[in-house]
């Protein structure tokens, strides 16, 4: 895993190298973030700044050439500089926008919050804490009224659960009758803050087959001006060769809720358009799962979490076709119950989190959009200070005039000036396709197969079925 992050690093440090001499400069450091989705995108990002740019304790603010400050807020620091929390805003689809950092005087800082009764809330969210337990007992939706944690459930919201198996072959023998789950002990409230972009918690506690010292960490970050909820966890696992694994549960409730995942190519209706025979203890899932009625949704994903048990922990019931009860959410972390010839333990520190938000828009397209934003991220780069060179301050290759198409992949073309995406339809429903350019003049494309083989004449517009998948080429910019 951190091979393959130090790779794509570079990739990104060597793609952003091309396009350097593009990027505005100026009198004052700048910081241009990209965004290699189709849609315009408004989110947090992270970005680590060195000291040389901005000097430790140095006040100062991020904008754009218009004057319109973006809001940071400091994560957590290194000898050499700072990891920043920035709430990027209007990243123009499939290009990017560059803003100036510019030193300021001191303004007052929000500091560290006062937890009443255990619970935090904003506009759209009210949480009530478990501290005893180290969850969320409780999670109130202002915007559609309701409550969406399962009171029912044995396990609350957030649940870190450990399981330990009495042997291996019962599942060899599609069974599973000797095991034992427990949660987090000595749970506590360890600290919280409050800042420009979101308001945290951090609770820990322990459990089998952690370690006690470094203990099992959960903290919770509430943001101010967009609705979503992170949790993110972290804990050190001691090697272990008996059969165990590690859960964290999600008992969501919806009123007729159905639960749907994101697999690759389209979304999977749990128990109805998943063939049978297909695996159904779990699943694994690309970008998020979703809670779905006709009037609401609740969307849960993890950027390195995929595995998920849904409408119960499943294992060991090996259903040929799914059914379940309640649209209940179990995060598979890691297990270890396997016949092979892998290492039997895990150990480690190891890091996961959690992304979720609830809509009264119960489409694919806002859980796609979700999904998708929440696993790929916008990315920055940040410049010190050069000779003023007038380059645009933003800039977008294309988007689609509709928004219910999803480019999944764009890359070079095997024809010399040309570009291979590939697009799906993602609201069911039958779209004529317009690409744009950032004048709104369309740009022509050619329909090919996934080898490059034209399929019909170049056109500036093309029917889509519902959930229909295309390759395109289109000319280089």
């Amino acid at each position: 895993m951190h091979g393959s992050s130090q790779r794509t690093q570079m990739l990104y440090e060597t793609s952003v190298g091309l396009l350097q001499g593009d990027l505005r400069r100026g009198k004052n450091p700048t910081l241009t973030i990209f965004n290699t989705l189709n849609w315009k995108r408004s989110e947090m990002l992270t970005v680590y700044i060195d000291f040389e740019v901005i000097p430790r304790n140095q006040f100062f603010e991020i904008t754009d050439f218009q004057g319109h400050s973006l809001k940071v807020q400091p994560i957590r620091y290194r000898r050499e500089g700072c990891y920043y929390a920035i709430f990027a805003e209007d990243i123009p689809p499939m290009g990017y926008k560059t803003f100036e950092i510019v030193f300021k005087q001191p303004s007052t800082d929000t500091g560290t919050i006062t937890i009443n009764n255990a619970s935090i809330e904003n506009h759209f969210y009210k949480l009530q804490l478990n501290p005893d337990k180290g969850t969320i007992q409780s999670l109130y939706d202002k915007e559609l009224n309701c409550e969406l944690v399962d009171s029912s459930s044995p396990w609350e919201l957030g649940a870190f659960i450990y399981e330990k198996l009495g042997n291996r072959d019962q599942l060899a023998q599609y069974r599973l009758d000797d095991y034992n789950r427990t949660g987090l002990s000595e749970c506590r409230i360890i600290d919280s803050s409050n800042g420009p972009i979101y308001q945290r918690i951090l609770l820990q506690g322990k459990s089998p087959g952690t370690d006690e010292a470094f203990g099992v960490n959960l903290e919770i970050k509430l943001y101010h001006d967009t609705k979503r909820i992170e949790l993110e966890y972290a804990i050190k696992r001691l090697p272990e060769t008996d059969p165990s694994g590690i859960y964290v549960a999600f008992p969501f409730q919806l009123p007729e809720g159905k639960l749907a995942f994101d697999v690759q190519g389209g979304t999977v209706i749990s128990g109805k358009n998943q063939l049978e025979g297909t695996s159904t203890d779990w699943n694994t899932v690309q970008n998020f799962v979703s809670v779905q009625n006709n009037q609401a949704q609740i969307i849960i994903g993890s950027s390195l979490i995929p595995l998920y048990q849904l409408g119960d922990i499943n294992l060991g019931k090996f259903q040929y076709q799914k059914q379940y009860e309640r649209p209940h959410v179990y995060s598979w972390v890691m297990n270890n119950y396997w016949n092979t010839n892998f290492k039997a333990s895990q150990e480690g520190e190891f890091r996961w989190s959690y992304h979720l938000t609830s809509s009264v828009d119960p489409s694919s397209n806002l859980a796609t959009k979700f999904g998708w934003s929440s696993r790929i991220p916008l990315y920055a780069r940040v410049m010190p200070t050069g000779t003023e060179n007038h380059k645009p301050t933003e800039y977008s290759a294309f988007h689609f005039e509709k928004d219910n198409f999803l480019m999944t992949s764009c890359t070079p073309s095997k024809e010399e000036g040309y570009i291979l995406l590939n697009i799906r339809e993602i609201d069911g429903k039958r779209t004529n396709l317009r690409i744009l350019n950032e004048d709104g003049q369309t740009i022509p494309f050619t329909i090919v197969n996934a080898i490059e083989e034209k399929l019909e004449n170049e056109t500036s517009e093309h029917i889509f079925e519902g959930y229909q998948n295309k390759f395109i080429k289109i000319k280089r910019f």
